[in-house]
This record gives C-alpha cells, structure tokens and sequence, in this order.
C-alpha cells in the first residue's frame, strides 16, 4: 500500500493531483518554483522548455494511462490519501497556488474523474485487448452516471440505447489550441 509521506505530502498530493487533473500552477507564485523543481526531479514531471535566462520553466505532465492509473491508485488507497490530497489542493488553492479555472473548471474536472474512480469496473469482460491495470477498464455509462449524479432512472427508451454504452477516462489533458472546427458564416443571402 502507497500512503503519502507526511515530511513530503505536499509535492506527492501535487504530483498526483497534477497528472490526474491538469493543475495549472499559478504563474510566478513563488511556492511553484520550489514544487515545480522537485516535480521534475522526482514526480516524473517534465520541463518542456525554460526562457534563455533560465528563470521560468514551462512544465507538464504526460499524458499517459499508466501514470494515471498509478496516481489513481495512489489516491484510493489507504483511507486518508485522498483527504490528504483535497487539504493539500485546498490550501494551494487559497494561498493562489493552484488556479481555480476562469469558470472553475478545476471542480468540474474533480467530478467527472471522481465519479468515474468510484463507478464499478465491469468484472471480465471477453474483449482480450481491454487492459487489466487498475482504473483502465471501461465502466457502464448509465452506472457512471448514477454513481456521479445520484439516483438515476432513466427513461426506458434511453436505458435501451445505452444499456450496452461503455466509457472510460483517467486524467484530464490541457489542449494548447481549440479543436473545435470554426462556425461557419452564413451569409445574408441564405
């Protein structure tokens, strides 16, 4: 079992917590100079690129399954890694640490995630190529969506459509650009 150490909780919480659900660090805060040294050191965070002075340093971490089911892991094991973590971002978060998100985004992402950590996995499934590493397996859509929103009682119609729908999902990842195809402009003529 993986319990956070307590002389070293505040960079472990952070670097579990930032793979998971991309943590944007408050630009210039000084406590991220500090966090952000030691999260490339020894959290397997990565230093993307610094400025020609060497002051800043622009991080991340990678998107990849296995760290996330890790840092799941991490976050679920033992009975108090996960309160140790929600204290740890609830400081950061109000000492400016941490960003909230311009529509507090960060809360949104903790549901989804959370919600998804706590919906059961489906016991065997046939498939050969599904992965068995903790939190990789792909959970029923209606009961991710009850276990995230309470009680669920669909209709019978939307229960038959999605009675056999499967999600899955483990961090969350930042994208640099909108994906999102441009609107089209109709034109007056139309």
């Amino acid at each position: 079992m993986v319990t956070l150490e307590d002389g070293k909780l505040t960079d472990q919480a952070l670097a579990v917590l930032s793979q998971r659900f991309g943590l944007d660090m408050t630009f210039g805060h000084l406590e991220n100079i500090k966090f952000i040294d030691t999260a490339v050191t020894s959290h397997m965070r990565i230093c993307n690129s610094t400025t020609d002075n060497q002051e800043w340093r622009f991080t991340s971490y990678p998107s990849e399954p296995i760290m996330s089911s890790a840092t799941a892991t991490i976050m679920h094991e033992g009975t108090r890694n996960l309160i140790r973590c929600l204290e740890v971002l609830n400081e950061k978060l109000r000492k400016g640490m941490v960003e909230r998100g311009e529509r507090e985004e960060l809360v949104c992402r903790f549901l989804i995630l959370l919600g998804r950590d706590y919906t059961p996995e489906i016991p065997s499934i046939s498939l050969a190529s599904i992965p068995t590493v903790p939190f990789c397996r792909p959970v029923k859509l209606l009961d991710y969506l009850a276990t995230t929103f309470g009680l669920y009682d669909p209709s019978q119609a939307v229960h038959d459509a999605f009675v056999n729908a499967y999600v899955n999902f483990l961090h969350w990842v930042r994208m640099k650009t909108n994906i999102q195809p441009p609107k089209r402009e109709s034109s007056l003529s139309e």
